[in-house]
């Protein structure tokens, strides 16, 4: 579940009405991942890292998203207790020296293993960028390559299927 940068700002309880969703649903907090932007870690770093701590103890698992999109912070990586980085690979498709590219991305790879939390890399639109990315460690990866969005329908017939 995405949040979004307004609930952060505007202070929304966003610990409790997680709470209240899996009491009226009837499910177990390590069935959701809360993602929360990167940028929304730049806006509000003490806020962010008190509902961060307070939606951990409750059992949920956090994760930073877009991480490499614009905004990304090392000091965020130590401060703020996310349980897994999301990846944004922009940093393979875009213009640029791709040598550097491929430098930055599998150093991250090797941090986020080093500082104990899990990464998913997202964006992956190619044979090529799959590859390296299982060359250098990334346990997961989302995209285009794998499989485009869809509606609920053609997702739940893909999924009986496998």
């Amino acid at each position: 579940m995405n949040v979004s940068r307004c609930d952060i700002r505007e202070d929304r309880d966003i610990p409790g009405q997680f709470s209240r969703l899996i009491q009226k649903y009837g499910i177990t907090p390590d069935q959701l991942r809360i993602e929360i932007t990167e940028t929304a870690f730049a806006e509000n770093p003490d806020l962010l890292i008190s509902n961060t701590n307070k939606l951990r103890e409750l059992g949920f698992q956090v994760e930073m998203d877009d991480f490499g999109s614009g905004y990304s912070s090392l000091h965020m990586l130590k401060e703020v207790p996310v349980d897994r980085i999301k990846l944004d690979l922009h940093f393979l498709t875009s213009s640029g020296d791709q040598k550097k590219s491929r430098t930055i991305v599998g150093c991250m790879i090797q941090m986020v293993e080093l500082l104990e939390m899990k990464m998913i890399a997202e964006g992956v639109e190619t044979v090529e960028q799959a590859e390296f990315l299982r060359h250098r460690g990334c346990p997961e990866m989302q995209g285009y390559y794998f499989f485009k969005p869809m509606p609920v329908e053609e997702f739940e017939k893909l999924s009986e299927e496998i």
